[in-house]
């Protein structure tokens, strides 16, 4: 749901959903700052007949309120959503092919979202943004765990991730900054393993990378905060749709 792969078709994941909250300028102020559609896909727009679907919680009957495709021809703005009932369903390649048959304005649908964590329907989650990069994992290599021709083994990178000891009672948020000449190059998937292991980590996960690594601090003696990383994209901070905040109790 609103992932940053609505932004083109993938061979990989060719549907998607998205809704009110992926915004087209999601920050007042900076018009350049955008979230693009992919303007060659297949949209298919829904409105909930009553609660939007959530996790773990069945499936949601929604009603097909418009159909809009660019497949053949690119469209001139893609189909952004502002009412909080309404879900965006984003499809390319031969899922596109194989529903577009199916629907039409007034088809009834239903959506459901289940996530199993080790097998178990209700089990808590831990760890977020896809398990495949728990890079330490019970104080071991994971790196395994990742397909060997991921970039991660052998492209340097700027990179976010979350590490805790074994008690579960310290954290450490590692920003690392890259792409950026002498200053920093960014680092590898067992570079991140190994600063993990050193902090004396025991589990480790993987957030975005890139331009979205970022790291903000509030400073309460000023009574404002600031970025105190540098960030790799040449226009400043990107939009992003993932944010972890750290608030004292």
């Amino acid at each position: 749901m609103n992932d940053t792969i609505v932004r083109h078709n993938s061979k990989d994941w060719q549907i998607n959903l998205y809704n009110s909250r992926y915004k087209k300028n999601p920050h007042p102020g900076h018009p350049e700052l955008t979230n693009p559609l992919a303007k060659n896909a297949l949209y298919i727009i829904a409105e909930y007949n009553e609660i939007p679907m959530t996790v773990n919680n069945g499936y949601a009957g929604a009603k097909v309120i418009d159909i809009i495709d660019g497949r053949t021809s690119p469209l001139d703005e893609a189909p952004y959503i502002t009412a909080e009932n309404q879900v965006g369903i984003a499809l390319s390649g031969s899922m596109a092919d194989e529903i577009k048959p199916l629907v039409s304005v007034g088809t009834e649908i239903g959506l459901c979202c289940d996530i199993f964590i080790d097998g178990e329907e209700k089990k808590p989650i831990y760890t977020q943004n896809a398990t495949m990069y728990h890079i330490l994992k019970n104080g071991q290599n994971n790196l395994s765990s990742i397909p060997s021709g991921n970039s991660i083994y052998t492209k340097k990178n700027p990179l976010t991730f979350a590490v805790i000891d074994k008690e579960k009672k310290k954290i450490w948020l590692v920003e690392v900054d890259g792409r950026q000449g002498w200053y920093s190059t960014g680092v590898t998937g067992y570079e991140m393993y190994r600063i993990a292991e050193k902090l004396g980590g025991y589990n480790m996960t993987r957030f975005d990378g890139g331009g979205s690594s970022a790291m903000w601090v509030y400073d309460s003696a000023l009574g404002k905060g600031k970025i105190v990383n540098s960030v790799s994209d040449k226009n400043g901070e990107r939009s992003c749709l993932n944010y972890m905040l750290i608030k004292r109790r």
